[in-house]
């Protein structure tokens, strides 16, 4: 058996990165200047949207961000999340099916496609 420093966490540096570029594009969105103006400009607020819509979202979900927001706890309170939402009916199904992301992911496009 592997000693805890060599254990693997299952969020790699790439999702970590993900995660941080999504709270980068909702930085920029919200509180840089494109804020300022879209008070004053319809198509600087519908870009706001996009931003949030179409980059931070999709960014967030690549992440994993539930995974790496749990780093931010200590091992004993993860351990408590994680028993207190495993007992939640379906939550491990879902957390296995790969193909859930799929479909929400064409759900999503058909539904800004039809809007």
């Amino acid at each position: 058996m592997l000693s805890r420093r060599h254990r693997k966490w299952p969020v790699g540096k790439t999702r970590v990165a993900t995660f941080l570029f999504a709270i980068g594009v909702i930085g920029l969105a919200l509180l840089s200047p494109i804020d300022a103006l879209s008070d004053e400009l319809f198509s600087v607020h519908m870009l706001q949207h996009l931003m949030l819509i179409l980059a931070a979202a999709p960014l967030f979900a690549f992440s994993n961000a539930h995974l790496v927001m749990l780093r931010a706890f200590p091992v004993a309170s993860r351990r408590v999340l994680g028993h207190a939402v495993a007992a939640i009916p379906g939550v491990r199904q879902a957390a296995h099916k790969r193909a859930s992301a799929w479909i929400a992911a064409a759900a999503f496009v058909a539904t800004m496609w039809f809007w």
